[in-house]
């Protein structure tokens, strides 16, 4: 199976993949012993 550009996902598609992305940078942050502002990193969304 091909896999999608971005251009050609769905909406539901489009925030799994943000949903990834900010569970990513919160376990990061964990990992390194770091805070992480949720407003900051939301609103970068």
């Amino acid at each position: 199976m091909r896999q999608k550009r971005k251009g050609d996902l769905s909406p539901a598609e489009l925030m799994m993949l943000t949903i990834g992305d900010v569970i990513k940078q919160l376990i990061e942050a964990h990992e390194q012993g770091k805070d992480i502002d949720l407003n900051k990193l939301l609103s970068w969304l």
